[in-house]
This record gives structure tokens, sequence and C-alpha cells, in this order.
């Protein structure tokens, strides 16, 4: 995870708060739909068909909702996993730097640090 303290912090919140969000969907709904199979269970023996039917319609409602909620929580991941990576990334092309910059120069090495400037600018860029 990255060592700079400020991208760190601010892109921690949204996730957290994203996945703390959606988590929490997730079992309110999941609870939801124990509760339904419960009563479904028990209304398939001495309820009308409506009732039934009304109440089948529910519990898929409710299942569909649950997989767009792991999907958006999977894709919360995903985003976050991929600016961890990026965040790796620019702190190595600045580690890179450091130590190129530090060594004798020569034609070679400017070379490479040009290149890596670039590179760590690119690494840098928001959006």
């Amino acid at each position: 995870i990255c060592s700079w303290d400020y991208p760190t912090t601010h892109a921690r919140r949204p996730y957290h708060f994203g996945f703390f969000l959606s988590s929490e969907y997730l079992q309110v709904h999941q609870t939801e739909l124990e509760y339904l199979s419960a009563r479904h269970k028990d209304t398939k023996r001495n309820s009308r068909l409506a009732f039934y039917y009304d109440l089948d319609k529910q519990i898929r409602s409710v299942e569909r909702y649950i997989r767009k909620l792991e999907f958006h929580i999977s894709k919360i991941e995903e985003l976050y996993e991929t600016y961890c990576i990026q965040c790796r990334l620019r702190d190595g092309a600045s580690n890179m730097k450091r130590a190129f910059s530090l060594t004798p120069s020569t034609k070679a090495s400017r070379e490479s640090l040009v290149e890596l400037y670039k590179n760590l600018q690119e690494c840098t860029e928001v959006g």
C-alpha cells in the first residue's frame, strides 16, 4: 500500500465507506431473504396461491438485489486493488528516480533518468 499519506488516506476513505455501506446493505437484504424464505416455506402449506406468488416475486427481487450488491462490492475491491498497484508502481518509480539521481552521471544514466521522469509523471497523473 502507498507510502504517501495523503493519497492513501484520501483513497481509503471512499473505499472503506463504499465497502462498509455495501456490506451493510448486503447483510440487511440477506436477513430479509432468510425471513422471506422462512415465510415462503410456511405459506407453501397453508395459503392461497396469489399470496404465495407475491412472496415468491418478492424473494426473487431480493435475490437480484443481493447479486447486484455483491457485484458492486467486487468492483469496489477491484478498483482499490488497482489503485494500490498504481501507488506501488509510483513509489517504485520515485525510488528509482532517487537512486539514479544519486549515482554518477553518465550518458546512459541521464537517458534512463529522462525516461524515468516521463514514466513517473504518467504514474502521478490524476484521471
